[in-house]
């Protein structure tokens, strides 16, 4: 699971022909991952149970540098029945709007709700 943006970074290239000694340069454009996951694990367990372990993960860039972290004292570990879903998260987001028509204003409201659930399902 994973919530990033995509970040462009310019990256050369040295191309060496050792039987001429000729070389040359390629340059081009990458894209990278900056964001936050979900790192997530799993086991079986007897009764037909999975242990799951889910780790937070952090990628990040500055300048010419950017790695990854785990965030291991934010991790947690779940034991879930096999095909049934478990909520982890959401969020609720309110927005008020004013809209123009042709005769007018209107105000409105609207709300998007999301939520994280994960099912273990073994196979």
């Amino acid at each position: 699971m994973l919530v990033a943006s995509q970040i462009p970074y310019s990256q050369v290239t040295y191309y060496r022909d050792y039987l001429t000694g000729a070389g040359h340069v390629a340059s081009g454009v990458q894209f990278r991952d900056v964001g936050t996951s979900l790192k997530v694990g799993a086991s079986i367990l007897p009764g037909n149970q999975v242990k799951v372990r889910l780790t937070p993960t952090i990628n990040w860039s500055s300048g010419d540098t950017s790695g990854v972290i785990e965030v291991n004292e934010a991790s947690t570990e779940l034991i879930v029945p096999s095909g049934r879903p478990v909520v982890l998260g959401g969020s609720t987001t309110h927005t008020h709007e004013l809209t123009r028509r042709i005769l007018g204003y209107r105000a409105g409201e609207t709300a998007t709700e999301t939520t994280m659930a994960l099912t273990a399902t073994i196979r």
